[in-house]
């Protein structure tokens, strides 16, 4: 009878322990659960651990501690929560009121200067190419040879001159429209700006198709058929593509609305008249001058824009 007392006074200290451990293990997974969705720190579950050990024999204590590491475990680790340093200057982008509605530049500042810069060159190869047609012999016979709207005899070295300025012309007129109207591109005009760099392209391509035909005649080869309508498809590009910058172009100050106005109205009209020969020479002198000033104005316009960023940055 001993004997029994004693193995029931033990199983008495057992059963409590066993319940104790059971409730410690369910407060703990309860405990886990929180953390799992309050995110709370990871360190008190070494705490918890402590509080189990003082309590039932070292089998339990241990199977217990590993219940709690593989809670633990489970548990979410807190999100970082991290914050994006402000831009610099030169990457932001900034909208410009243009009659009522808001217009985003979303180029760089380096990217607009780059515009600028080769604008600003293709504007002295104009300039260079006037002078060359107003300063050197036979430089105005060598004017409808470069333009191939008609044929005329000019001197072959003044004709190569013009025609090795008029070939400088358009990779720099043609990169630095380019990249400008890039800088003008968002989501919603994407494809606006598409088109626009598709014309450009061809009337670059046509620009330098007309100056090889012009160095075969002048080599002494036939005048090709193809010399005037490669002349129609080059106007009509650039004057196309202008219509779409002048579209997608901010007109909040004075000097762009000069542009969007040259751009949309006179330039078109200018063309109109040079290629259907209406004004004659008039027109083709006009139309020279304008040119190089049109880039002078956009490069302007790309300079001024250039700073903007870095003023509404500061």
């Amino acid at each position: 009878m001993a004997k029994t007392g004693k193995k029931h006074a033990k199983t008495d200290r057992v059963a409590p322990t066993k319940k104790l451990l059971k409730k410690e293990k369910r407060k703990l997974r309860a405990e886990a659960d929180a953390a799992r969705y309050q995110r709370t720190d990871v360190g008190s579950w070494g705490d918890a651990t402590k509080r189990l050990a003082t309590d039932g024999d070292a089998t339990s204590t241990k199977t217990a501690a590993q219940t709690v590491e593989d809670a633990a475990s489970k548990a979410k680790s807190p999100k970082r929560v991290v914050t994006k340093s402000a831009p610099e200057a030169s990457s932001k982008s900034y909208s410009a009121k243009s009659n009522g509605h808001a217009v985003s530049i979303n180029g760089s500042s380096a990217l607009l200067t780059q515009a600028a810069m080769l604008l600003s060159i293709a504007t002295g190869i104009g300039l260079l190419l006037g002078l060359a047609v107003f300063g050197l012999p036979g430089g105005r016979e060598a004017v409808p040879t470069m333009g191939g709207v008609m044929t005329a005899t000019a001197p072959l070295q003044t004709a190569q001159i013009v025609l090795a300025l008029d070939t400088l012309f358009p990779l720099f007129y043609g990169a630095g429209l380019a990249v400008l109207v890039t800088c003008f591109k968002t989501r919603a005009n994407r494809p606006i700006v598409r088109i626009a760099l598709t014309a450009l392209l061809v009337a670059v391509v046509a620009d330098f198709a007309e100056n090889a035909l012009a160095f075969g005649v002048l080599s002494g080869g036939a005048v090709s058929p193809f010399f005037f309508p490669l002349t129609v498809i080059k106007y009509a590009s650039i004057a196309f593509a202008g219509l779409l910058v002048s579209s997608i172009a901010p007109r909040d100050g004075a000097l762009g609305m000069i542009v969007h106005g040259l751009l949309r109205y006179a330039f078109p009209v200018l063309i109109a008249l040079l290629v259907s020969g209406i004004g004659g020479e008039l027109v083709r002198m006009i139309v020279g001058a304008s040119f190089p000033i049109s880039l002078l104005l956009l490069a302007l316009f790309a300079s001024e824009r250039s700073a903007m960023p870095s003023q509404a940055a500061s």
